[in-house]
């Protein structure tokens, strides 16, 4: 059996320190609410970046998982000192499961952000900036990194963990 990375993941669940950040984003969001017009729905929307408004939902997703199964402890509790206000707290929760699902149907509404790739960055750097970045290196420690780097076009955290490069001869060109 041939499980991607990601299949794992949703079979144990986000990690504890993952957990903590969901519920501490959550309920930033939430207190957000108190200042805001347009409520939860508002608030979530307020991002220009795509990955931004994704978090935000499995944030909120996950925060209102884990205060349903604490509402439904509360409930189940052979004594509720609290009734109405439980049943307040019900009738918020559902309020914002019903945010969360209209937020899940309609996605993102605002204006997004447009990305900055790496190329866009490097089109202002001079045709020989390589050459110039190994010559200013000359003589400190990363000059043969450097040069490994600017020659294989190898990801520094390949240079880390090891690379083999060897020098041979092309059969063909001779050279």
């Amino acid at each position: 059996m041939n499980m991607r990375s990601t299949d794992v993941h949703a079979l144990r669940g986000p990690s504890p320190k993952t957990k903590i950040s969901y519920e501490r984003q959550a309920r930033q969001l939430l207190h957000r609410t108190l200042h805001t017009e347009g409520g939860l729905f508002a608030v979530v929307q307020s991002t220009v970046r795509v990955t931004t408004f994704r978090k935000r939902l499995v944030a909120l997703e996950h925060f209102l998982g884990s205060e349903q199964e604490q509402l439904t402890r509360e409930m189940s509790a052979p004594v509720i000192p609290a009734a109405e206000f439980l049943h307040l707290r019900f009738l918020l929760h559902l309020k914002h499961l019903q945010t969360l699902q209209r937020l899940r149907r309609e996605g993102m509404a605002g204006e997004r952000a447009k990305r900055r790739s790496k190329r866009q960055a490097l089109a202002g750097l001079p045709a020989n900036w390589r050459i110039a970045l190994c010559k200013r290196a000359v003589g400190g420690r990363y000059l043969f990194s450097l040069i490994v780097l600017a020659l294989t076009g190898c990801r520094p955290s390949e240079l880390v963990h090891g690379i083999d490069v060897w020098r041979g001869k092309d059969e063909v060109t001779g050279k």
